[in-house]
């Protein structure tokens, strides 16, 4: 792999703490994004036919509608909406946005699996060494770091 370059490489790795609530925003996105499944679910057989299709329907819509958009922001500025509130971006190791292929395809998709086998905890752990990247991180050749001159909550949107 090549050297970074000295603009790269000056850059401040992202800090766990902004690391872990972007995910959090991220996922309750997400989880927000699934509420008329929630809402569905919650209703069971009460709901009518035409209910229960409309709620499927406008579930799936919501639900691609925010993933689309999040996988946009990805692969165009390194920045999902968590990322972008905490002051954080995905790059390259010369400091580009990692674009669709590894921003979201390899970095994303392809890891989905870990969450329902457990191996997201493995994952999870390697973001504690001194170079703070996960598994997909080294994988895919990606790195979180901190946005210069942003912080947490005073992002221009």
């Amino acid at each position: 792999m090549d050297a970074p370059s000295p603009a790269a490489a000056a850059v401040r790795l992202a800090p766990l703490n902004r690391r872990f609530r972007a995910a959090i925003i991220d996922q309750t996105l997400w989880t927000a994004s699934l509420s008329p499944f929630w809402m569905l679910a919650a209703k069971g057989t009460e709901a009518g036919e035409g209910t229960a299709l409309a709620m499927f329907a406008l579930g799936w819509l919501s639900w691609l509608s925010v993933s689309l958009w999040q996988w946009w922001c990805i692969a165009r500025t390194g920045q999902s909406f968590g990322k972008r509130a905490e002051g954080l971006r995905i790059v390259l190791a010369d400091g580009r946005p990692p674009g669709f292929l590894r921003g979201v395809v390899l970095r994303s998709w392809l890891f989905a699996p870990t969450l329902v086998s457990g191996l997201w905890a493995l994952d999870a752990v390697t973001m504690f060494l001194p170079d703070r990247r996960c598994v997909h991180d080294r994988l895919v050749g990606t790195r979180v770091v901190a946005v210069p001159g942003t912080a947490p909550g005073n992002v221009v949107w």
